[in-house]
């Protein structure tokens, strides 16, 4: 059975909220096998577009982080691993999920780092 993902990264102060990146990271571990929870797919669902979010003030964008946190945490909880983005380590949000995952003995690589993995898997 393949690994169950989570894709955690930083959202607020990057262009797009980094959801390019999410659905990159997303599309590629998909198509190497896993599974995939993307939290900027589960925002997209809960009807959060990108102009929803970008005409959010800070206070707004506050009280939607402290809404969707308990989310993402439930759903690192049920993940196998976690993959991290570039900048996940600048970011309070991913830094929450990451330290979650630890506190509970799951582990996290870079992307890069699963789909290299997966690869090799195909090779062999």
């Amino acid at each position: 059975m393949p690994k169950r993902l989570y894709v955690c990264g930083p959202m607020r102060g990057i262009e797009d909220y980094n959801f390019p990146a999410f659905d990159k990271a997303t599309i590629q571990l998909r198509k190497a096998g896993y599974i995939v929870a993307n939290p900027a797919e589960m925002d997209k669902a809960c009807g959060f577009d990108l102009e929803t979010l970008k005409n959010m003030t800070e206070i707004e964008l506050a009280g939607y982080t402290k809404e969707v946190l308990p989310r993402d945490i439930a759903i690192v909880c049920e993940s196998d691993a976690i993959a991290y983005l570039p900048g996940s380590f600048n970011s309070k949000g991913a830094m929450a999920e990451i330290y979650c995952a630890k506190a509970i003995g799951i582990e996290g690589h870079p992307v890069e780092y699963w789909l290299s993995l997966a690869s090799r898997r195909e090779g062999t």
